[in-house]
């Protein structure tokens, strides 16, 4: 047996640890709108809630450019524990809970744009942005 396969559940418990934010995860239903505040919204679907992180990748930002200007970027991560259900690209994750010590916002959205795969990870984790309207 390989020695990281041997490892990997205490790794896992040592990443869950730092999960300290809480969150849903929802998937926008097609052609399903709600009123919000008097704000017509698309609907959802909660697919579970589970312990969460919200963390940057990589502290130096990308330029893009955008509509003929230079725009930065700053990639963010989603970390959930390793044996929750995937999340698909487009889904949402909103925080609910959030550590005292933690930057994260209750009701913060987050927008799945791509999953972060591999091996012997010891977390799911998906590339985010973040969802300001």
């Amino acid at each position: 047996m390989h020695e990281v396969t041997v490892a990997l559940p205490e790794m896992r418990a040592m990443a869950e640890a730092l999960m300290v934010d809480a969150g849903v995860g929802l998937r926008l239903l097609d052609n399903e709108w709600v009123l919000v505040d008097g704000i017509e919204v698309q609907a959802t679907a909660t697919l579970f809630f589970a312990a969460c992180k919200v963390q940057t990748a990589g502290v130096q930002p990308r330029e893009a450019q955008v509509g003929g200007r230079t725009a930065v970027e700053v990639r963010t991560e989603l970390h959930l524990p390793a044996d929750t259900a995937p999340l698909s690209v487009g889904d949402i994750w909103e925080i609910t809970a959030a550590h005292p010590l933690s930057l994260s916002v209750v009701g913060q959205r987050l927008r799945v744009t791509a999953p972060v795969a591999g091996t012997f990870k010891t977390a799911r984790r998906y590339q985010v942005e973040e969802v300001v309207s």
